[in-house]
């Protein structure tokens, strides 16, 4: 966001990075804690998303199995049960409408700071950007992309 709009600021970039990385931990906590817990069947937690997921069990009946949970953890369970897609577009608009507000209750950065930014930067600023790469960065970058979806791909 701070590239595209000159009216980001340094506070509410930092504001929203903390409040990502905070409720990013706190879901990583929550699933960690909620890993080995069983539910009132004697079946695990994820083996019964598992069979939601699927199809086998009813929304009615994974509410059933899944209550005397809800009713122990309370607000921890509620955040481990998000879906863990959804909990990340959640903190992503939490984090966006964050900095808008904070940029908008903020003064204006100077115009020094906009410089970097795409709106900022002079031609011969882009030139130089583009000269400081060449294919061996790019195909660096390729390797470091192949290993992040190796890393997702292996661990789901």
């Amino acid at each position: 966001m701070g590239v595209f709009w000159k009216r980001t600021t340094a506070p509410a970039a930092l504001w929203s990075f903390c409040i990502g990385v905070l409720g990013g931990f706190a879901r990583l906590a929550a699933d960690l804690m909620f890993r080995n817990v069983k539910a009132t069947n004697g079946n695990m937690l994820k083996d019964l998303k598992l069979h939601f997921d699927q199809g086998s069990l009813t929304a009615e009946q994974y509410a059933a199995l899944i209550a005397p949970l809800k009713q122990k953890f309370g607000l921890l369970f509620t955040l481990e049960n998000i879906h863990w897609l959804y909990w990340c577009l959640i903190l992503y608009a939490t984090t966006l409408v964050l900095m808008v507000v904070i940029c908008l209750l903020k003064p204006a950065s100077d115009t020094k700071t906009v410089k970097y930014t795409w709106y900022g930067a002079t031609p011969e600023e882009k030139v130089a950007t583009r000269a400081s790469w060449n294919a061996f960065d790019m195909v660096l970058s390729l390797v470091v992309v192949a290993c992040v979806v190796w890393f997702y791909v292996s661990f789901q």
